[in-house]
């Protein structure tokens, strides 16, 4: 059975054939009425707030931290998402759920992801580590070059108190 398409004027699909209906509706359908569209709208608002409110932290970080906080993105919605101080201080909330000397669990309601996100970095970024930052390497007769080999040992976890260190001279070998 062979397919043909019904083609206007220099090859373009006609109005008549259906091809680059945008609505998704069937030829002939109603369109929605206004009520069913509004109710949509509102539906589509509320999922996006949903979404906006929450942070999935998986185990490789954030899953949602994408920003939709700039004015006026959702202005087709009705929704008015500028920054408002105010608003933010009423609707943001912290609980801590676990506290040790070594671990802190806690939610945080009512904040972007962007700005948990933020906050997540700057407290991973506080916490003290110690690393391997330079290598002397006197005879390699390995298969790992050099700089690769110096680049795995800076990458290896090391628990250590960094109080308890005694920083070398940067000008003694």
């Amino acid at each position: 059975m062979k397919r043909t398409r019904d083609t206007g004027e220099g090859g373009y699909p006609s109005a008549s054939s259906g091809a680059g209906q945008a609505s998704g509706r069937p030829h002939g359908a109603k369109p929605p009425r206004k009520e069913e569209v509004d109710a949509s709208a509102k539906a589509a608002g509320r999922r996006m707030r949903d979404e906006q409110q929450l942070l999935r932290l998986t185990t490789e970080g954030p899953a949602n931290v994408d920003s939709k906080d700039f004015c006026g993105a959702f202005a087709a919605l009705g929704i008015d998402n500028s920054w408002d101080t105010a608003e933010f201080k009423e609707g943001f909330k912290m609980a801590i759920t676990k506290l040790t000397d070594e671990h802190v669990e806690f939610d945080m309601e009512g904040i972007d992801p962007p700005l948990a996100n933020a906050f997540r970095r700057i407290l991973i970024a506080e916490v003290p580590t110690v690393a391997i930052s330079r290598v002397t390497i006197f005879q390699n007769t390995g298969v790992i070059h050099d700089e690769n080999l110096a680049h795995r040992l800076g990458l290896v976890p090391i628990k250590f108190e960094p109080d308890l260190l005694e920083w070398k001279p940067s000008d003694a070998d």
